[in-house]
């Protein structure tokens, strides 16, 4: 993941820290609430941004790893968050490697707005990354932006079935995918898919989807 995907971030850090300050958790991720772990677990929060949904897993008795390779987003969010299971670190995909030399794995991994910014050439070997880093019985969880990229933002188009093929090759099943919705900052030409990935060699807490209708299904994804 090159620099120059978070230097606007660093350039204008007050601004996004605000926005995204102005979104709670348990809104924005109201369709992951069902796959964290038991209190107590790890969890990582890659791109954790203004640390509000890493402020928001520690709070639920998590043992946080936020990961943000932003210089200005993270330092306004280690003075705003200040929990003590919080571990703050400087890094970024598709290595992750200051997060490898603690050691462990994590039960939940969240990405919330940042494949996006993956070059396509570096998104297998990221999924490979995040595949390494997650318990046999743990969940990540994604959301897929799809829309234009801003003119101070490099983004990259997102295919949702090429984002399933690549998780499938390294081990990864989507067990749950959320129809297209809205974006949360009321952007028209922006939308939003989520999914969970877990592993293959495990069975599946929970095989979902939301059509269109509302009504889940469980032997596909849309």
């Amino acid at each position: 993941m090159r620099q120059v995907a978070w230097s606007a971030y660093d350039d204008a850090s007050e601004s996004f820290f605000q926005t995204y300050e102005s979104l709670r958790f348990s809104t924005t991720h109201r369709s992951f609430l069902r796959f964290l772990p038991a209190p107590g677990a790890r969890c990582l929060d890659v791109g954790a941004g203004s640390g509000r949904d890493a402020s928001a897993l520690a709070a639920r008795g998590y043992q946080v790893t936020a990961v943000e390779p932003s210089r200005g987003l993270r330092a306004l969010a280690m003075a705003k968050h200040r929990q003590v299971n919080i571990r703050w670190i400087d890094d970024a995909l598709p290595n992750l490697d200051k997060v490898k030399t603690l050691g462990g794995a994590y039960d939940f991994v969240l990405l919330s707005a940042v494949w996006m910014h993956i070059e396509p050439k570096e998104r297998l070997p990221s999924l490979q990354t995040l595949k390494q880093l997650l318990v046999p019985h743990g969940s990540i969880a994604l959301t897929l932006r799809i829309g234009d990229a801003p003119p101070n933002r490099p983004m990259y188009p997102i295919n949702v079935d090429e984002f399933i093929a690549q998780a499938t090759s390294v081990g990864l099943k989507a067990v749950y995918q959320s129809r297209k919705s809205v974006d949360s900052l009321k952007r028209e030409k922006v939308r939003w898919i989520k999914l969970v990935l877990q592993s293959q060699t495990e069975p599946p807490r929970l095989a979902t989807v939301e059509p269109s209708n509302g009504a889940p299904l469980a032997s596909r994804t849309e």
